[in-house]
Formats: structure tokens, C-alpha cells, sequence
């Protein structure tokens, strides 16, 4: 299976549209890019693998911003791979066996699951939205070294073709 982000023209343009959602607050359960709109982790991702063709919309359940601190069986990451879409589209990989690449979902373990993700860009950064800080782009290095506030990257889903 091939990379879906595997050319310059496309890592470009991830870039770009990724940057397009800076700025914009974070609210659960919301996808309105813009200062007076509002995105949260999954929503924010989704939307960006959407402008792509990269990824199906789904249809994405509400549930407590807390739900990590309670159960051990993610909901986010129980959003994607329960669809036969994603399953066909993405490969599962797991660090420190994988590297993450551009277009890559990373999934972060936040209490006791995977409760927040990311999408990795260019340049060692990745795009994810999270409160207070909304959407906003991070090096790697920052989620690799373990920030409490990030969470463990536990999975990675890579879109391919």
C-alpha cells in the first residue's frame, strides 16, 4: 500500500490547509474553522483528511470530555476504526517501531485510553486542538517527550492507497 501524502505537491498542501484552522478556539463536538468558530481534536483531523479525499466524513458521536478518565475503551479512536471505510484506507502502525509521517493520525493515550489526536505535518510538526490553546501546531519533539498535558502517542493511523 502506498502513502496517500506521497508527493511535495500534497505535503504542501496539507501544510496550508492545516494552517487555514490556526487560531481557531477549541469547542467539543464542534468543526467551524475561524475565530469565531470552534474545532475539536477528532473534528479538526477528520475535516483536514476530508479536503483531501483522504477520508470519508463520519458521522462522529458526542461524548464527555472526561470519558478518558473513566474507561479504558476509546471512543475516539472507536470513531474511525468501526468504519469498514477506514479500515480499507488506513494502516495501523505502532511507535517506536514507526516513524510518524506527514498525514499521519496520531493518537495519544490521555488517562486511561486514547483520548486525543493529531495530525502530523512537515518539519517535525503536527496540528491537533486541544483547550485551552485551540487548534495550533506543536513539534513532534514536544508529544515525544511525554507532555503530560498531550499524553503518550500510542498509535498511529497512516492513510494509504
Amino acid at each position: 500500500m502506498i502513502p496517500y501524502f506521497n508527493s511535495d505537491h500534497k505535503l504542501e498542501t496539507l501544510d496550508r490547509e492545516a494552517r487555514t484552522w490556526l487560531g481557531t478556539p477549541f469547542f467539543p463536538h464542534s468543526c467551524a474553522k475561524g475565530r469565531d468558530g470552534g474545532v475539536d481534536c477528532v473534528h479538526l483531523v477528520q475535516d483536514i483528511l476530508v479536503a483531501f479525499g483522504a477520508m470519508e466524513r463520519q458521522v462522529l458521536p458526542s461524548f464527555p470530555m472526561d470519558w478518558a478518565d473513566h474507561r479504558s475503551e476509546s471512543v475516539v479512536l472507536g470513531v474511525f476504526t468501526r468504519d469498514a471505510y477506514f479500515a480499507e484506507h488506513f494502516v495501523a502502525l505502532t511507535m517506536p517501531e514507526h516513524y510518524p509521517s506527514p498525514g499521519d493520525i496520531l493518537c495519544f493515550k490521555m488517562g486511561a485510553c486514547v483520548h486525543h489526536i493529531g495530525l502530523m505535518l512537515r518539519h517535525g510538526q503536527f496540528i491537533h486542538a486541544l483547550k485551552p490553546e485551540g487548534a495550533t501546531i506543536l513539534p513532534l519533539d514536544v508529544a515525544l517527550a511525554g507532555q503530560k498535558l498531550l499524553g503518550k502517542i500510542v498509535r498511529i493511523y497512516r492513510p494509504v492507497f
